[in-house]
């Protein structure tokens, strides 16, 4: 019997889509077999979010950092198939943490590409669409879901994964993301979102 992972992830800005800092609650959840711990900030959602479609150059560029990502990933992962699956790219982050050549490749450039790539496969896995978000925090690029307000910040998630070394996260918030869809489809009170 596999043991179940644990992950810590602070999912207040990044997983909800609610822009607030309102009551933080604590739980631990189970999303397809594996145990996750979860921090979340309930409270009203902020009136001046707005969603934008991105521009044709921002579109290019994810799907030229996709294509690069491909190529990091092989540097640094031994896995053929669904090599830019949330759970390869944790682990293709932690090789490129422990990699200490000194043509390892800059945090910026690993943020671009594995954001790109992390982002790309919640759109292609969970019928979400690429968005750029304005809120009283500033602007930055999303995936959300094409029906209910539930999304993720893919760059944001990847920097903290780098700089607060946290282990497995990509593939939790991946997970979490999931679970929220899937109570949103079963419950009676969905959070729809405008389009």
């Amino acid at each position: 019997m596999k043991k179940p992972f644990i992950i810590y992830i602070i999912l207040a800005l990044a997983i909800i889509g609610k822009s607030c800092k309102q009551k933080v609650e604590e739980k631990t959840v189970v999303i397809d077999g594996q145990e996750i711990e979860t921090t979340e900030s309930e409270g009203r959602p902020s009136s001046n979010t707005s969603l934008k479609e991105l521009t044709e150059e921002q579109l290019q560029l994810i799907e030229k950092d996709i294509e690069k990502a491909k190529i990091f990933a092989e540097k640094y992962s031994k896995v053929n198939q669904g090599i830019l699956e949330s759970k390869n790219l944790d682990l293709i982050l932690n090789a490129w943490k422990m990699d200490l050549s000194p043509e390892k490749e800059s945090e910026e450039l690993v943020v671009a590409l594995i954001g790109s790539a992390f982002g790309q496969n919640i759109v292609d896995n969970l019928d979400c669409e690429w968005k750029v978000l304005s809120d009283e925090y500033g602007t930055d690029l999303t995936v959300i879901h094409k029906e209910y307000k539930i999304n993720g910040f893919p760059y944001s998630s990847v920097y903290k994964a780098i700089v607060e070394e946290r282990e497995k996260s990509l593939d939790g918030i991946e997970l979490i993301i999931k679970s929220k869809i899937q109570e949103a489809k079963s419950e009676m009170e969905i959070d729809i979102r405008e389009k």
